[in-house]
């Protein structure tokens, strides 16, 4: 049952975290990271509860699905624009960090595998990496314009 139990928390643990420790030049590098890391995480969610007790004493007759309309029209322009702007940041990152992972996953640990041992493991790493991570161009996202 405790190898069960402990078995149960790697299923926690994700490529992109593991990328990180690997990129550590040390151990203890790579558990300062995740001790920084870690008390970061702490001050977001204790200021993310915070802004949920604020608005249960502020409006506790509320339903759960008005929440974000309140917060969004009592708080001034400057500020709209700061969580916006945050929660794009969060996404993009979110979806760079893991198509990062999913590239180098892909061009250094599956490949590898299937590369010859006589030939450089770097051997057209860097090019399977980018075909891996293909980005689509700014065109796609531009905005149209009126004319």
């Amino acid at each position: 049952m405790i190898a069960l139990g402990l078995s149960g928390l790697l299923s926690y643990v994700e490529p992109p975290m593991m990328q990180r420790v690997y990129m550590a030049s040390s151990s203890i590098q790579a558990k300062r990271v995740f001790w920084y890391s870690g008390i970061l995480s702490f001050v977001v969610k204790f200021f993310i509860a915070f802004v949920g007790i604020a608005i249960f004493i502020g409006a506790p007759e509320l339903q759960i699905q008005d929440i974000w309309g309140y917060i969004m029209s009592s708080i001034p322009p400057f500020f709209k624009g700061l969580v916006c702007i945050s929660l794009v940041a969060m996404a993009m990152s979110t979806a760079d960090s893991r198509l990062n992972s999913c590239a180098v996953m892909v061009s250094h640990d599956i490949m590898g595998v299937f590369s010859g041992k006589d030939q450089d493991p770097s051997f057209n790493t860097l090019w399977l990496t980018r075909l891996t991570s293909i980005r689509p161009s700014a065109k796609i996202y531009s905005v149209p314009t009126r004319g």
